[in-house]
């Protein structure tokens, strides 16, 4: 018992184990870090393309409706 307790090979299996599935963890963390970041790009994109539609929408009305009062 003793002996096995002083034995450095005693549990490298697990540990081996345990490290790749940090290492999974990890790579699977760092995937879905960079696909939040293209998620929120795509979001802030969208809300830009909809200000400008929304400007452009705007001074439309406001030349169509000076158009019509003048």
């Amino acid at each position: 018992m003793l002996q096995a307790a002083i034995d450095p090979n005693v549990g490298q299996s697990v540990l081996t184990a345990m490290k790749k599935e940090v290492e999974r963890l990890q790579l699977k963390h760092d995937g879905l870090l960079l696909e939040r970041k293209k998620l929120i790009a795509g979001l802030e994109s969208r809300i830009d393309n909809r200000k400008t539609i929304s400007i452009r929408v705007e001074v439309q009305i406001k030349i169509t409706y000076k158009s019509l009062f003048d």
